[in-house]
C-alpha cells in the first residue's frame, strides 16, 4: 500500500509525537488517538498519511534511522583517521545519554530485544568502514554490542565509562588502563 507523503511538516510532527507517546507508553500499548492528539492532527489526518499503526512504527524506525545516519554524517564531516573515529565514538555516547525512547527496554524489553537483533548488523555496517583491514568487522562488532550492553545496563556516569569501553577497543585509549596478571 502506497503511503501519501503529503506535508513533511505534518508528517514530521505525527512522528515526533508517535516518539513521545510511544516513550511513554511502549509500541504494544501505542494509542493513534493519543498520537493524534499529541501531534495536534485528527485522527483522519493521522490515517492518511500512516493507514496503521504498524506503518507508523515502521516510518518512525527509517526516520529514526535517516536522523542518525544524517548525525553521524555532521559529526564526522571534514575528519579523517583517529579525530574521525573520536568523533564517531562521543557522538555514540552522546546520543545515548539523550535518546527519548531509552527507556522502552523497561516498558517493553521483549519487543526492544527484537529491535536490538534488527539494528544491530545495522549499527556494525555503519562503524566498519573506520578501520581497514580484516580486524574492523570485529572491532565494529564489539564496539556495537558494548553499545547495547550500554542501552540494557546504563551506568550513571555520564557515559565516561561507556566512552573509555569504545575507546579502549577501537585503539584509541591513550594507555592510562593497564592489564595485569594476578
Amino acid at each position: 500500500m502506497a503511503i501519501e507523503r503529503g506535508d513533511a511538516p505534518t508528517r514530521t510532527r505525527i512522528l515526533r509525537a508517535t516518539a513521545t507517546v510511544l516513550a511513554r507508553m511502549g509500541p504494544t500499548r501505542l494509542n493513534l488517538s493519543e498520537v493524534a492528539t499529541a501531534a495536534g492532527v485528527s485522527r483522519p489526518t493521522l490515517y492518511r498519511y500512516f493507514p496503521s499503526k504498524e506503518v507508523l512504527l515502521d516510518a518512525l524506525g527509517h526516520s529514526e534511522e535517516q536522523r542518525v545516519r544524517d548525525a553521524v554524517a555532521a559529526a564526522v564531516e571534514g575528519l579523517s583517521g583517529r579525530q574521525r573515529l573520536e568523533a564517531l565514538l562521543r557522538y555514540m555516547v552522546e546520543s545515548h545519554n539523550s535518546y527519548p525512547l531509552r527507556d522502552l527496554i523497561l516498558i517493553e524489553p521483549e519487543h526492544e530485544l527484537g529491535e536490538i537483533e534488527r539494528v544491530l548488523p545495522v549499527v556494525q555496517q555503519w562503524i566498519e568502514p573506520e578501520f581497514g583491514g580484516e580486524a574492523g568487522r570485529t572491532i565494529a562488532g564489539a564496539i556495537a554490542r558494548i553499545a547495547v550492553c550500554h542501552y540494557l545496563f546504563p551506568e550513571d556516569d555520564n557515559g565516561e565509562s561507556f566512552l573509555a569501553q569504545l575507546r579502549c577497543v577501537a585503539g584509541l585509549d591513550d594507555g592510562s588502563v593497564s592489564l595485569t596478571s594476578p
